[in-house]
């Protein structure tokens, strides 16, 4: 059971270690994009193209597809954001449970965007946990755990693609595992639990009250999609990269002394934005109904180098 891109390659990994796959379950089509074209998941598109069967129920809850489920006699449903609390009518049918693949050690970072909130909390490394899904919002025993490590210039997605990686592997290897009856099964201890709620539109905005690298790390967290919300130019943009600029660097450049919300257009089309702390250079960026482009490209289309050479721009809470 899964939607997106990151849960295609276990599905792949199962099917490739000769599991029997009865069936796939992804949430139904949504429209995307600015036209609105209903278009499937990463996960169906390769489930057809694997020969296998796809069910898309509106709810995991809803009666026909726990009978659905019911007559497939599963002995385990593997799971990876699928998007959607799974009732205990549907919990209880496969011999071994849910196994839920989870972008996180658990039990920290419990919730919809574990990977997010690392990188946004500045972590060095973050992992990806097999467990047992019971009612709860990731509460369920451990079964594997692998750590990666967070990289300065990882984001989202790159991030996203290790924990792919490492969880097509520890998936394998749990299906074995349950196959064999020596499966591990260990509680979570609830005192280390902390959450990892949804991403927000408020948390789209970059504060540039806020520390550089308290920013730079925002960027990093909400690219490559949704990206990180501010302006330049007077042109709404989303930031895709950036870096924290140390005081000399910033001296060396002739930047001047950096007070929160200020941007500057250098004259090689270079652009920065203070934070409350020192300068971000921004590197990436997407224009408002663009598309993804180097900033520098972005300063000489809007005429902005040599011409303006300070400005406020959003956002200071």
């Amino acid at each position: 059971m899964g939607t997106p891109a990151v849960a295609s390659q276990p599905l792949r990994a199962i099917k490739a270690a000769g599991h029997d796959v009865l069936a796939v379950v992804c949430q139904p089509d949504r429209p995307k994009g600015r036209g609105k074209v209903v278009v499937p998941g990463e996960v169906k598109k390769a489930a057809l193209e694997m020969g296998l069967d796809v069910l898309q129920p509106e709810r995991a809850g809803e009666p026909r597809f726990i009978e659905e489920l019911a007559s497939l006699a599963p002995d385990a449903v593997v799971l990876m954001a699928y998007g959607q609390k799974i009732p205990k009518a549907a919990l209880d049918i496969p011999r071994h449970g849910f196994i839920n693949i989870h972008a996180s050690i658990l039990p920290e970072y419990r919730g919809a965007a574990p990977v997010q909130r690392a990188i946004m909390d500045g972590r060095s490394s973050t992992g990806v946990t097999i467990m047992y899904m019971n009612e709860g919002m990731d509460e369920g025993d451990i079964g594997l755990v692998r750590e990666i490590p967070i990289l300065p210039d990882d984001d989202s997605g790159s991030l996203l693609d290790k924990v792919s990686s490492a969880g097509s592997e520890l998936i394998v290897e749990m299906l074995r595992l349950l196959d064999m009856g020596e499966a591990p099964r260990l509680p979570q201890d609830p005192s280390r639990a902390s959450k990892a709620g949804k991403i927000t539109r408020g948390d789209e905005t970059i504060d540039w009250g806020r520390g550089k690298d308290e920013i730079v790390n925002l960027v990093r967290a909400l690219a490559p999609d949704p990206g990180a919300r501010t302006k330049l130019g007077g042109n709404e943009i989303k930031v895709l990269k950036a870096i924290a600029l140390d005081d000399d660097s910033a001296a060396g450049l002739g930047l001047p002394d950096h007070r929160p919300g200020l941007a500057f257009a250098g004259r090689d089309s270079s652009a920065y934005a203070s934070a409350s702390d020192g300068w971000v250079e921004i590197l990436q960026v997407r224009p408002s109904g663009g598309k993804t482009m180097d900033c520098r490209a972005f300063v000489r289309g809007r005429r902005l180098a040599g011409e303006v050479s300070t400005e406020y721009i959003a956002h200071v809470r």
